[in-house]
């Protein structure tokens, strides 16, 4: 028993020993480095110690992260089983690796042919430019040492390379056409791409498409499957990027939407001239000199001054729009029959600016809220008159001449301007919003009150404005709402603001009545302002009582029936 006890505790302390002697050894090598034999190698790159202390590589293999690999040939070389070669130029690696062409064959450009380029010598059956091949310099036996190029058939030891070629890596390139050095060294092209002018870029007849080089019909430069505009319409005359049979304003850039040119008329451009319309660059104007001016007889032989602009598609695309202008007219021949209207037509649909202009520019400018027709991509957009006429003919000598100035198409909140088919708060939930009241007009409980006073000899009125939509969304438009008048006491509503004017009588019976106005289909597509009017009670001042109509609901319909 004591001998096994000797032998244990004389294990343990041999056991310890050796523990302490290795705690104490220490790699005598830097950093990763490891011992092999009595040198300090880095395994991960040491070809002779590759992974493994005595692991050598193979000749032409380097050491990487601790394995073999083939040594990385030149960009213009492609590694095939181990052997650098150039396969546009290789006899047994003619465009692909294995490809070896026949005897009396050479290889030039990667294809098998009977003879070389112009420009190249056989080699041994391999193509190839004695004055830059580095492995073939100046003939076919002379070989460049690595990192050397060859310039004008001489190898250069400093890598010099002559113009147009650049230096990259010991060979010289030429940065505008090499596809492995496209711009700049070491930027290579994808292998379905060509170096054009220093850019990759895709052959002739090929565009890009989801990064690769597909066919391309049209020659935009996008490959079919990815082009938009439709292979027999690729024109885009505009530049903004959309083919002309989709392009919402064709010949105008759609980022230009709602621009008007020259809106000044600082200069006789953009604008297209009619019947005597003209441009006076030197009249003082509002803002700045110059101004578009329309003649009495201009107006009488529907003169305009007109330009397209690009609008949005439908209303609402930019929020709801308005046109910015600043009118004036000047005195008529006949200053006491003098009657006339300045507007602007849209695509035709003329709207009126304004009842009354001053002789003068006003200090602000004259809003008019756009309808559908002033919508839907290239508008012409056109300033007119209507002029006064006798016995159906427009008369210059009692029409006005009309100035324009400083347009500008411009966005407004909601509930500014009405949308297309609607009354802007034609229920007057939002009490008097987009309405003007005078004086015996008001609006309470989402109803609205026009006062006639026959004791302060008094009349009232209110007006605000509806859109009337295009045709073909409402084909027979009608004015609808709900009234209650003074039994047998009359008021009158009016419209106007398009080509026509319409005003109509209506009868109180002092209950609820619906009431119908049919619409002039002139007027589609235009804003227009809607006038109700109590008069005055006729008679003496304190002989007759109030007379009174209350309005409600006004709306915009198609009614068939009535207004076909």
């Amino acid at each position: 028993m004591k001998a096994r006890l000797v032998v244990l505790v004389t294990a343990l302390a041999a056991v310890t020993a050796l523990a302490s002697c290795v705690k104490e050894w220490e790699n005598p090598c830097e950093g990763t480095d490891e011992m092999c034999g009595a040198t300090c190698t880095d395994l991960s790159t040491d070809e002779s110690n590759c992974g493994t202390c005595g692991h050598s590589c193979s000749t032409g293999q380097t050491c990487s992260g601790g394995s073999c690999t083939n040594t990385p040939c030149l960009s213009h070389q492609t590694d095939c089983e181990g052997i650098c070669v150039d396969l546009s130029s290789d006899h047994d690696n003619c465009g692909t690796c294995g490809h070896a062409c026949l005897e009396d064959q050479v290889c030039s450009g990667g294809e098998c042919a009977a003879g070389c380029e112009e420009g190249l010598t056989n080699c041994d059956g391999s193509c190839v430019d004695l004055t830059s091949d580095p492995d073939h310099c100046g003939n076919c036996i002379t070989q460049c040492p690595e990192g050397e190029g060859c310039v004008d058939g001489l190898c250069d030891g400093s890598t010099s390379c002559s113009s147009p070629f650049t230096d990259c890596y010991g060979e010289c390139v030429d940065l505008s056409s090499d596809a492995h050095h496209c711009g700049s060294c070491d930027q290579a092209c994808r292998a379905d791409q060509e170096c054009a002018d220093g850019f990759c870029v895709c052959p002739v007849s090929y565009g890009e498409c989801e990064g690769e080089c597909r066919y391309d019909h049209d020659g935009d430069g996008v490959g079919d499957d990815c082009d938009m505009c439709p292979v027999d319409n690729p024109d885009d005359t505009d530049g903004d990027g959309v083919c002309e049979s989709v392009d919402q304003c064709p010949g105008i850039q759609d980022a230009d939407w709602a621009m008007i040119l020259n809106p000044g008329f600082t200069t006789g451009d953009a604008w297209v001239l009619t019947s005597g319309a003209l441009i006076n660059t030197t009249s003082p104007g509002n803002l700045d000199p110059g101004e578009g001016y329309l003649m009495a007889n201009t107006i009488c032989a529907g003169g305009t001054l007109a330009q397209q602009v690009c609008m949005p598609g439908t209303w609402g695309t930019l929020g709801a729009m308005t046109l910015l202008v600043y009118p004036r007219q000047d005195s008529c021949g006949d200053p006491m029959y003098c009657q006339g209207r300045a507007g602007v037509r849209f695509n035709g649909h003329f709207q009126q600016i304004d009842d009354y202009l001053a002789y003068g520019y006003d200090p602000a400018p004259h809003i008019l809220c756009l309808g559908e027709a002033a919508y839907g991509g290239i508008v012409e957009l056109a300033l007119a008159g209507e002029g006064a006429t006798s016995s159906g003919t427009c008369n210059p000598m009692s029409t006005p001449a009309y100035a324009f100035d400083n347009l500008a198409f411009d966005s407004v909140p909601p509930m500014t301007c009405p949308g297309p088919g609607t009354v802007l708060n034609g229920d007057f939930g939002a009490g008097a919003t987009g309405w003007t009241l005078s004086t015996d007009a008001s609006i309470m409980s989402g109803t609205a009150t026009l006062v006639g006073r026959a004791a302060t000899c008094g009349s009232s009125f209110m007006y605000g404005s509806f859109s009337q939509p295009l045709s073909s969304s409402m084909p027979h438009a009608a004015l609808v709402f709900s009234q209650q008048g003074t039994s047998g006491w009359t008021f009158n509503v009016t419209v106007k603001g398009g080509s026509s004017i319409k005003s109509e009588i209506f009868t109180g019976t002092g209950a609820w009545t619906t009431t119908t106005i049919c619409l002039d289909p002139a007027n589609e597509g235009v804003v227009q302002t809607l006038e109700l009017h109590n008069p005055f009670p006729g008679g003496l001042c304190s002989s007759s009582p109030y007379r009174y109509v209350t309005i409600d609901n006004l709306t915009l319909v198609s009614d068939a029936a009535l207004c076909d």
